[in-house]
């Protein structure tokens, strides 16, 4: 399940900058639901249309970030590119500090707490206005631990990165707070069918 990309290049940049940022694409991983229904879309940035992921510092993770979302929701709009699904969208934890940052169509859009974001308590405050704002708040390859616990209180979905171990434990608990659950990383039919039992 690949992603669909669209290539852009920062032509306001100096002359020579190395920096990974200069060429970009946007990318739009599907996410379907238990019936394989596309039901939303992931918006991605990748360095181009060849790449499957991208690593970046915190820095570079904002820049991205803001990239992706102008392009999406100002140039090319989201209806256009998304249809009426609603579109998650990774948020670096500066971001998620300034709300005033988010696109302007919460109702359309998931905010994507990145795992490397603990539950401190200036998070979880910035997490609870963003949600009264109308956005939903997704937990991203999440990994219950002491600090990220506290996350699950602003939570609406987590998601779970079934490349890795699965705990089944941890699994129960975010069911029975009644999140809502996200498998990422289903590249076959043969996993989908196993997860959704």
């Amino acid at each position: 399940m690949g992603d669909a990309v669209g290539q852009y290049e920062d032509t306001d940049l100096v002359a020579g900058d190395p920096s990974p940022l200069q060429r970009y694409c946007v990318a739009m991983q599907p996410i379907c639901d238990d019936k394989l229904v596309h039901v939303a879309d992931e918006l991605l940035y990748r360095e181009s249309a060849c790449d499957t992921s991208v690593s970046l510092d915190a820095d570079q993770q904002m820049t991205a970030t803001a990239r992706v979302c102008h392009i999406a929701f100002h140039e090319i709009g989201i209806d256009r590119l998304a249809g009426s699904r609603k579109v998650f969208v990774n948020a670096p934890r500066e971001w998620l500090l300034k709300p005033e940052l988010l696109p302007p169509v919460p109702g359309r859009v998931v905010i994507e707490v990145l795992e490397s974001v603990a539950g401190e308590p200036e998070v979880l405050a910035s997490l609870r206005q963003i949600r009264a704002m109308g956005f939903e708040v997704a937990l991203d390859d999440f990994v219950l631990t002491p600090e990220t616990k506290p996350l699950l209180e602003v939570a609406d979905i987590v998601k779970i990165d079934v490349l890795q171990p699965v705990d089944a434990a941890a699994v129960s608990y975010f069911k029975l707070l009644d999140l809502r659950l996200l498998a990422e990383k289903v590249e076959d039919y043969g996993t989908f069918e196993t997860l959704r039992e």
